[in-house]
């Protein structure tokens, strides 16, 4: 295999990274040998059985619900598992010893200005609106922990999932169907979707074809999946699929993305031993309720979740690969601190044909994935009653959110860090911005860790789960979940403007750097938190973010917010200044960019 070393220079705020080694062959990507000499094993393709889906119409606002309306705040809520399958090879590296790992500026608000001030932020960004309370804990279906807690916008609609419950409201927050379990919907399929619980559950407006994708799995196979017939949630109908993966491996925390070609799917069978399992859904048949097919790849252990890309605004290109993204701790895995980059081409005429290959590894900051001792769970973000919450920083927090600009790509994705490699113990949040011309490598445009602290406060304010997204001008939102030792969990976001420094997330308030969304009114007494939040933007004028996560209410139970906002400079064409200049450049082919390409930061 041909192998051509390419150096990157991204400018960030805190490091200088370069790309390791991509290998190339006529056009179809290969995986890349690290330094370390290991390479990810990936079997495949396998081509799934045509499964035939059941065409539903039926108004969901009358459909009835036969469960308690609530379940008593006295009974204990039934825990998700995260399925987790032990490594030895895992536990002999990490157990030789590391050199600790020191950092020179801690808990500083890196993102102000020269003066120390935060940035103006206009109130449109700062106060939500609508901002409104959506399913909670004893709803119909939710009487579990953590809800792994998700939604999505629509051109009429916000569509909002937890475990195991579903609910659709309008644009101003008001309830338009649900909440009810999602088996609800599932109900004409029949099998475990329709009498099982549906956990781990995702929402996806399909902004192409302006249609809602809703899945989960029963604890077990199948992956239940509806497509909706039209762009109405309620009253539209519904296509519902069930994929039978019990011969593939068990499909933990189902991630779905949309793309051009292809409704990209990841699953993983346990951290970190049990190795991971990606799929492409012939979208094009289940958007016309065609009998739909799948082609799979298995990817070896470790368990590090890949996030496939996620489209808003316009189509990728016509045949481009789909992307899927990951962060890999070097100390813990070998190699540098990292993002893997892989993509999926598919073809579901010559399935064998189909490609999931390793395209880019991508040098980070360094950072550290684990906290309290702990590389999966991390439960230490403390709250008022002592008890630690889980903070999931093995994987990269849902979503990988794609556009395509006239000249570029970009993806945007997050996870949380460690942010005091002393103690081991504080979390805060780290955001990347990838970004490539058509038809060339990924690279780190920028990235940036999130951790401001109030100088006068008696606790350290943990900030984890996040969610980013990009609007159609480059402007991006962070939004997270927030707790202390002397503060409940809430909910709070924080911004950037396109031209804001890179690496900055300067679009926050007094006095924590950032925005409350909602403000925590009790402490949890489980420690499971997430798994997982949204942040989405508005189809209709490409600016408006729209976030959804968990928080503690006064009886001292999970609750959900939902939440919008936008940066009113955010008008016109979907597209945003190209601010490339030679630093930017990912390879030597860049130097005959046009000259109107460069920077105007």
């Amino acid at each position: 295999m041909k192998v051509r070393l390419i150096l990157a220079l991204a400018l960030v705020s805190t490091l200088a990274g370069a790309t390791l080694a991509v290998g190339e062959d006529r056009g179809r990507r290969k995986a890349i040998t690290w330094a370390n000499g290991v390479e990810p094993a990936i079997e495949g393709p396998t081509a799934g059985t045509p499964v035939v889906p059941v065409a539903i119409d039926i108004d969901l606002s009358v459909l009835p619900v036969e469960v308690p309306l609530r379940l008593s705040p006295r009974l204990s809520p039934i825990e998700v598992p995260l399925q987790e399958v032990p490594s030895d090879e895992y536990y002999s590296r990490t157990r030789r010893q590391q050199p600790m790992r020191t950092s020179k500026r801690r808990f500083v608000n890196e993102d102000r200005d020269g003066l120390g001030r935060l940035k103006t932020t206009p109130p449109e960004f700062s106060t939500p609106n609508p901002t409104f309370d959506g399913i909670e804990l004893g709803d119909p279906g939710a009487g579990f922990i953590p809800p792994d807690t998700n939604g999505d916008v629509g051109p009429n609609h916000y569509v909002q999932t937890v475990n195991s419950a579903i609910a659709i409201f309008d644009k101003r927050g008001n309830t338009l169907a649900g909440p009810m379990p999602i088996n609800t919907l599932f109900g004409p399929l029949g099998g475990p979707c329709a009498t099982g619980s549906v956990i781990d559950p995702i929402v996806n407006h399909d902004p192409l074809a302006d249609r809602w994708v809703v899945l989960g799995f029963p604890f077990s196979s199948p992956i239940c999946i509806a497509v909706s017939r039209t762009n109405d949630p309620v009253t539209g109908g519904w296509f519902l699929y069930a994929f039978d993966v019990t011969d593939l491996g068990f499909p933990d925390y189902p991630k779905l993305g949309v793309w051009r070609d292809a409704y990209y799917l990841t699953t993983q069978r346990g951290f970190p031993g049990g190795g991971l399992d990606v799929y492409a859904l012939d979208r094009a048949k289940m958007l016309r309720g065609g009998a739909a097919t799948f082609v799979h790849f298995f990817v070896a252990p470790p368990s590090l979740f890949l996030l496939p890309a996620d489209v808003d605004g316009r189509s990728p290109r016509k045949g481009a690969p789909a992307p899927f993204v990951r962060h890999v701790d070097g100390e813990q895995w070998g190699g540098v601190d990292r993002l893997e980059v892989f993509e999926f081409s598919v073809n579901f005429q010559n399935p064998q044909s189909s490609t999931f290959d390793l395209v880019v590894g991508l040098p980070t900051a360094p950072f550290s994935a684990i906290l309290c001792g702990d590389n999966f769970f991390g439960n230490c973000a403390e709250q008022p009653n002592g008890t630690r919450l889980e903070r999931l920083p093995a994987w990269l927090m849902w979503r990988a959110q794609y556009r395509n600009f006239r000249k570029h790509e970009t993806l945007v994705a997050n996870h949380t860090i460690d942010v005091d490699n002393v103690l081991d113990e504080r979390a805060g949040i780290r955001w990347y911005e990838l970004r490539r011309r058509h038809g060339r490598s990924w690279f780190i445009r920028q990235q940036g860790t999130f951790a401001p602290q109030n100088p006068a406060a008696s606790s350290f304010l943990h900030r984890w789960m996040g969610s980013i997204a990009m609007d159609k001008q480059g402007n991006m939102a962070l939004g997270f979940s927030a707790s202390s030792s002397t503060v409940f969990p809430g909910v709070r976001y924080v911004g950037r403007k396109v031209n804001d420094r890179r690496g900055s997330m300067p679009r926050g308030g007094e006095p924590d750097g950032d925005f409350i969304m909602m403000t925590g009114a009790g402490s949890q007494f489980e420690t499971r938190w997430g798994d997982y939040s949204s942040m989405s933007v508005d189809p209709v004028d490409g600016c408006t973010f729209w976030y959804t996560q968990e928080y503690i209410g006064t009886a001292d139970s999970w609750r959900t917010r939902v939440g919008a906002f936008k940066f009113p400079s955010c008008l016109g064409e979907d597209d945003h200044h190209e601010d490339f200049d030679d630093k930017d450049k990912d390879d030597d082919d860049e130097k005959d960019d046009d000259e109107d390409d460069k920077d105007k930061d």
